[in-house]
């Protein structure tokens, strides 16, 4: 009972984050285009949900880098020492 519990738990989720779609009277669970390229990618829930959040038909190019750079999986890299100065 415990795991139906954490599987329903994620499955909501992945239905909130509009990575699939579930439908709670059938119990039926379909993907949807963002969920596929987030799992054909890599890209985690979290940035999908802030990507599809905050990048709109009418953000600017400028800011689609800035936008990029909050990209959880971007956490784990860290700088050289000789980039450090460049960065700063």
């Amino acid at each position: 009972m415990v795991l139906l519990k954490r599987v329903t738990a994620v499955i909501e989720q992945l239905n909130r984050a509009r990575l699939i779609r579930f439908n709670r009277d059938t119990e039926q669970v379909y993907s949807t285009d963002m969920g596929r390229i987030a799992s054909n990618y890599y890209i985690n829930t979290e940035t999908m949900s802030y990507f599809m959040d905050r990048i709109k038909p009418t953000t600017q190019p400028q800011s689609i880098l800035d936008h990029l750079a909050h990209a959880t999986e971007f956490k784990q890299l860290d700088a050289r020492k000789e980039e450090v100065a460049e960065l700063a």
